[in-house]
């Protein structure tokens, strides 16, 4: 029975050791890519004149490049943490708390893409007090999904035993 009680506080304890350098350092640039994709993707969407080169993203002549420092892992691992603890403490049965879970990881990658889309259609946001105000901006909206996703899977969870 303490076994059981102690096995999430246990999970949690996890995201306090250090990042093991091996893990990291094999996710890092696949990351990086993938946030320099999405970044693209979505400038080209929105109308912008985009040319991507790996993790260069060239706007209207103006250049960025997706450093490894922007590859995500910052967005991912506070956001999966808040999302296990926030479907942890809801009571929810475990398909929802897992779904959040799992939601949480694309939701941060995505969360990372927009930000370094909005850097990259501006450049004075690319650097300095700006561009830090919009990651920190950027991850506080990804909070509100997490939120909407656990009562949406509630309210599918309502509407299967009614």
């Amino acid at each position: 029975m303490w076994l059981r009680a102690l096995a999430f506080p246990f999970l949690l304890s996890l995201f306090m050791l250090p990042k093991l350098n091996f893990f990291y350092n094999q996710i890092t640039l696949p990351l990086q890519l993938l946030a320099s994709r999405l970044a693209s993707a979505m400038l080209t969407a929105t109308g912008f004149a985009v040319t991507r080169a790996g993790n260069l993203l060239t706007v209207y002549g103006h250049q960025i490049s997706v450093e490894a420092a922007c590859n995500g892992i910052r967005y991912l691992l506070p956001l999966w943490f808040l999302a296990l603890t926030f479907t942890y403490l809801s009571k929810s049965p475990v398909w929802i708390r897992a779904a959040v879970a799992a939601l949480a990881v694309p939701l941060a990658i995505l969360a990372n893409a927009v930000r370094v889309a909005v850097a990259a259609a501006s450049p004075r946001l690319a650097v300095g007090g700006f561009h830090t105000l919009i990651g920190i901006a950027v991850f506080v909206l990804t909070l509100p999904v997490v939120v909407m996703l656990q009562g949406l899977f509630n309210s599918i969870e309502r509407r299967r035993h009614a």
